[in-house]
């Protein structure tokens, strides 16, 4: 160490201490392999057990900390090779993202807060990183932004794409990485013992600086230090002794510190605490943990502790918890949390500054820490923002006053959730059915879910002034049972199946970069469209008739432009309408491919469209196929900053109606009968049109997340269903009354994902079907309008990620064996065919219950339509001819059996009571007899 003066500090003084051995964590033996992983968050202890396992345990549980043999775990599927926690998904329900590196990519689970309640095997979101991921971290600042390193190349992910915005080539394979606490920079150590500072957003290849650190052959740990421009290395000399230096990131010409420590053979891990300046180091095999206060002096910048800690036991890796779970009334400062080498337990060690009253806060010891509250979005930061973290106050008693705050007015994603998640646990006491509140007017709903999303309740939050003395009192979560009768739908199908088929396999080259406004997948009767990848705007053509392997080569067409969005016509199931980025409409006419794919022949890829004309000036959002009019499309764009939606005619190629946004346009959706159609806009308002007149008839708030949104009109245009992202980036369903769209009937929250979901809905089961590109399952809801309620029916858990989900017409199902849906799904190697069903014990009559006679639209022409001609619709009754109807079955009544009415069987002393008042009665009769009466008199005679 460098000799200057030594600067004293406030954590001088700091004491590391093993806690007992009754509060170490401990599993079953053999679950803590050696090189077990380990990441605390400020509520739970998430540790590999086995190899691809995860186990987790409360941060701050005092009661016990062994692991059950039947704990629920988290099942990666592949070993996990790195892990860490992100910020909340969700300040009222309490969920944490989570992240796992693995052999197959990365996996993001959303794990409740206050731990598992059962297995987890089918993660929210799958990212494709396209190789083996080493190492994998949030980052620290922007929200749903991860950073993995996979052999020589750092990837940033924005988890609404599932491939990387960002890829850094590092060099040689990465060791480790590190990103600064504002976000600007990020570190690399490689295996060719460089270390290199990136900015990611300004250069993927060209580091700003680089130097060659540690010369030694085992691998090289970095840090960052804080907002200080320090950086800190680990590694190994040239003759093998362990050594850590200090550098100064603007120049990296030669290190400020550079130490040897000792000749242990273990890697170390370094751990930093920007709040109290000290840095804590361990390294496998160690049993003794250093520490470091960390001055900016100009003599020296590493003060060593002067007492570090020596452990019963060698350790092999360590994490620190956060600050936030401290105990701070203790003059807890900082604690780690470190494996035994045995793998038998995991050590928590708390280090605190002794102080003569632990009775009151000691602000000069705990600053204003980093929260849960991201300081940027995923978009802000790669457009090349920078922010420090949001901080939050460490004193318990403006932690209690803020949550106060937050939940008077009614905020999510406030940076304390204490109070919040008080409420949410109230409301999960309730019993699982619609919870009624009665609360003052100025009061903010939110709206609750259970675990399952399967009921939902809402809680009323009241400002601090309505609580006051004089005012109304302040509500409590009361449930009203259901009617024991419920809805006839609802019923009939609570217990629907699923089934998964796969129908074509071995696709090569399947594209799954598409944008939230794309569909990317579509498919018909005849048809499937998926985009492949390559220039030049690539889709793929498969015949849905055709099964089993895929040929190498998929016939393909070559749009000459990136395809923004593509559909069929649901008239002529082999045309295609594809929009590009450079703002043309194409038309393809595929019949003649498709009829030479069924028979087998060998086709070309397709080049020329049938027809095309220009419909934007520029890069566009998405096309529709009107639903009920034949030719005629519905195209977005933001138009050069003017976002426009326009209404074509295909056949004269002119613009029937346009409708000016004043922000990008997310989606759009055409009512059944075909007069109206709604926007959803990225300015959170949800808008519906009069598309012959071109005016607008309503408009309202959405959803208050800044996300894609896709909207849907349910029954016969009467109303309106959207899903998007409500606060905290949670997922949600808005239904609105389709005359009155400023606010909506029905808010039901769903989950926590960042996943777009798209929509589907069966009109006579009134069944709603949610799907997300890059996830693994399919979600079925009841929609009932009458009662207010959408309850969740069914989840059909999938082995793969999807790309695409489109669900058929009802009269391509299989009636015979009841099947209410069925859906075509694009994965990364083919389609899938999945299929839901109810199942019913008298499959030989046809279940007209479950499907009334099918309407569709027969196609007005533009001309008719716009002249004002109604849109035409036919019916087609899909009862086979030798099935009979479930309901002309006899019924056969029983007959009940008499009832007989029994007497009560009285208490002792209810025949005391009755006894006495008989006894009453009788005495008060003057009219009585008594049995003594009733004798006749002796003879005088008899008496001799």
């Amino acid at each position: 160490m460098k000799k200057g003066s030594f600067q004293p500090s406030k954590y001088r003084n700091l004491l590391l201490k093993e806690a007992k051995k009754e509060l170490h964590f401990t599993w079953q033996p053999g679950q803590l392999t050696d090189g077990v992983i380990l990441k605390a968050s400020p509520e739970l202890l998430a540790v590999r057990v086995g190899q691809s396992g995860l186990s987790f345990a409360d941060v701050n549980g005092t009661t016990t900390r062994r692991s059950a043999p039947t704990a629920p775990t988290i099942s990666n599927g592949t070993t996990v090779t790195d892990l860490d926690w992100g910020f909340p998904t969700s300040a009222d329900h309490g969920h944490r993202l989570l992240v796992t590196g693995a052999d197959d990519g990365l996996k993001v689970w959303s794990v409740p807060r206050s731990g598992l309640t059962e297995v987890m095997t089918v993660p929210s979101l799958r990212l494709a990183s396209g190789s083996a991921v080493s190492s994998v971290a949030f980052h620290p600042t922007a929200s749903e932004t991860i950073i993995a390193s996979s052999k020589g190349l750092l990837q940033f992910f924005d988890v609404n794409r599932t491939e990387a915005r960002l890829t850094l080539t590092a060099g040689d394979s990465i060791q480790s990485f590190a990103v600064r606490q504002d976000g600007s920079l990020t570190a690399s150590a490689s295996k060719d013992n460089y270390v290199k500072i990136f900015d990611p957003r300004s250069s993927t290849s060209n580091p700003l600086q680089s130097v060659s650190a540690h010369v030694g052959t085992k691998p090289t740990k970095i840090l960052f230090l804080g907002d200080d421009p320090l950086l800190l290395s680990v590694g190994f000399s040239k003759a093998r002794d362990r050594e850590f230096a200090l550098w100064d990131i603007r120049s990296l010409a030669s290190p400020i510190i550079l130490e040897k420590l000792d000749s242990s053979p273990g890697v170390i891990t370094p751990l930093y605490d920007p709040d109290t300046r000290l840095l804590l180091l361990s390294g496998k095999g160690d049993t003794i943990v250093r520490w470091f206060d960390v001055t900016q002096s100009t003599s020296t910048k590493l003060n060593p502790g002067p007492s570090p800690l020596f452990v019963s036991t060698s350790l092999t890796s360590v994490a620190l918890v956060p600050k936030v779970a401290l105990d701070v009334m203790s003059c807890e400062v900082v604690r780690l949390l470190a494996t035994s080498s045995d793998g038998s337990s995991v050590i928590p060690i708390s280090g605190t500054v002794p102080r003569k009253s632990t009775l009151e806060f000691h602000s000069d010891l705990f600053p204003d820490t980093a929260g849960d509250t991201p300081a940027l979005t995923a978009g802000e930061w790669f457009a090349g923002a920078n922010a420090r973290a949001t901080t939050v106050s460490l004193d318990p008693s403006k932690r209690k006053a803020s949550m106060a705050l937050e939940s008077s007015s009614g905020g999510f994603g406030s940076n304390s959730e204490i109070g919040v998640k008080h409420l949410t646990q109230s409301a999960s006491l309730a019993p699982p059915t619609s919870a009624v509140l009665s609360s003052p007017s100025n009061s903010t709903k939110i709206t609750l879910a259970d675990d399952e999303g399967s009921h939902r309740a809402e809680a009323m939050v009241v400002p601090p002034e309505a609580q006051s003395s004089g005012g109304p009192s302040p509500p409590t979560l009361s449930a009203t049972v259901a009617p024991s009768a419920l809805p006839i739908r609802r019923t009939i199908v609570k217990n629907m199946d699923f089934t998964l088929e796969s129908h074509s396999y071995d696709l090569k080259g399947s594209n799954a970069g598409t944008t939230n406004e794309s569909r990317g997948f579509d498919a018909s009767s005849k048809l499937t469209v998926f985009p492949l990848q390559g220039p030049g705007g690539r889709l793929g053509i498969w015949p849905t008739a055709v099964k089993g392997r895929m040929p190498v080569k998929i016939p393909t067409v070559v749009c000459g432009a990136d395809v923004c969005d593509f559909q069929l016509d649901p008239f002529e199931s082999t045309t295609l309408y594809t929009l590009s980025d450079d703002g043309m409409v194409r038309v393809w006419k595929l019949s003649e491919i498709v009829a030479s794919l069924q028979a087998g022949r060998t086709v070309d890829d397709m080049m020329q469209p049938t027809d095309s004309f220009r419909a934007h000036s520029g890069r566009s959002s998405f096309i529709l196929v009107h639903p009920t009019v034949r030719g005629l499309l519905l195209t977005a764009s933001p138009e050069m900053n003017a976002p426009v939606l326009k209404v074509w005619d295909v056949d004269t190629k002119s613009v029937v109606a346009s409708f000016p946004h004043p922000q990008a346009i997310l989606s759009v959706a055409v009512s059944p009968d075909g007069r109206l159609c709604a926007t959803c806009a990225k300015d959170k308002t949800v808008r519906a049109f009069d598309l012959r007149s071109g005016k607008t008839l309503s408009e309202g708030a959405s959803h208050d997340g800044t996300k894609a949104a896709r909207a849907l009109w349910l029954g016969n245009s009467e109303h309106l269903l959207t899903v998007g992202f409500g606060r905290a980036n949670r997922r949600e369903v808005r239904i609105f009354n389709a005359t009155n769209l400023k606010s909506p009937i029905i808010t039901s929250s769903l989950d926590t994902s960042p996943s777009v979901l798209v929509p589907f809905y069966d009109n006579d089961l009134q069944l709603l079907y949610l799907s997300g590109k890059g996830e693994s399952f399919i979600e079925t809801f009841y929609v009932d309008i009458r009662n207010r309620q959408v309850t969740k029916v069914n989840r059909a858990s999938l082995p793969t990620i999807q790309s695409g989900v489109v669900f058929a017409p009802k009269h391509e199902c299989n009636v015979r064996i009841v099947e209410v849906a069925k859906a075509y799904r694009l994965v990364a190697t083919g389609l899938d065919l999945v299929s839901f069903t109810v199942p019913r014990l008298k499959k030989d009559y046809f279940q007209d219950d479950l499907f009334p006679p099918y309407t569709f639209a027969s196609g007005t022409s533009v001309s008719a339509w716009r002249g004002g001609a109604d849109v035409a619709f036919s019916t087609m009754n899909l009862q086979p001819k030798d099935l009979a109807a479930v309901s002309s079955i006899q019924k056969i009544t029983t007959p009940q059996r008499p009832k007989h009415v029994f007497s009560k069987e009285l208490t002792q002393l209810e025949k005391r009571v009755e006894l006495m008042r008989k006894m009453g009665e009788r005495a008060n009769d003057d009219d009585y007899v008594m049995p003594q009466d009733k004798f006749e008199g002796v003879e005088d005679s008899e008496w001799d």
